[in-house]
């Protein structure tokens, strides 16, 4: 409910269950003129996201994992333009490569085509990426997913 001139913001709500918030507390819901007010009423529904994305609680991506050799770079100054990232470090002409930089990079293929001095191999490894869009922590929606698969081993055991 609100009955004041100006923003009501998510925050603003109260909710039966103190577990049950709005993850961006600063986000307009409506703007109020004078003499105008509001009462609304919202329910909440856990669902899986199974018929649509918006529905599920984070994103989850994967990648396989990259594997960048330098050698002799024949122009760092086109790769030190090129690679907005960080994963190289270039003074002069010696280029080093930054471990911590690459996993987080999806230029690797580009920085390979980019000079012959640097090879591209993909390795065995798998890169799992898990962001929250704050309904459920990233350890939750694991747990969640594992035992949903579970649950779906257990059903395809039954039938077999």
């Amino acid at each position: 409910k609100a009955n004041k001139k100006g923003y009501v913001y998510a925050e603003d709500a109260t909710s039966s269950d103190p577990k049950c918030t709005f993850v961006q507390g600063k986000m307009p819901v409506v703007k109020l003129l004078a003499k105008q007010k509001v009462d609304v009423t919202l329910t909440a529904v856990m669902g899986q996201g199974k018929n649509h994305i918006k529905w599920s609680p984070g994103w989850p991506w994967y990648k396989k994992e990259a594997e960048l050799k330098v050698g002799k770079v024949e122009n760092p100054a086109l790769l030190a333009e090129n690679c907005p990232d960080g994963v190289f470090t270039i003074k002069g002409s010696s280029v080093t490569l930054n471990k911590d930089k690459l996993v987080e990079s999806n230029l690797v293929e580009y920085y390979a085509e980019l000079d012959s001095g640097i090879s591209l191999q993909y390795t065995d490894n798998i890169i799992f990426n898990l962001e929250s869009f704050g309904q459920l922590s990233c350890k939750k929606m694991l747990e969640v997913a594992a035992d949903m698969l579970a649950g779906k081993a257990k059903e395809m055991e039954a039938l077999l």
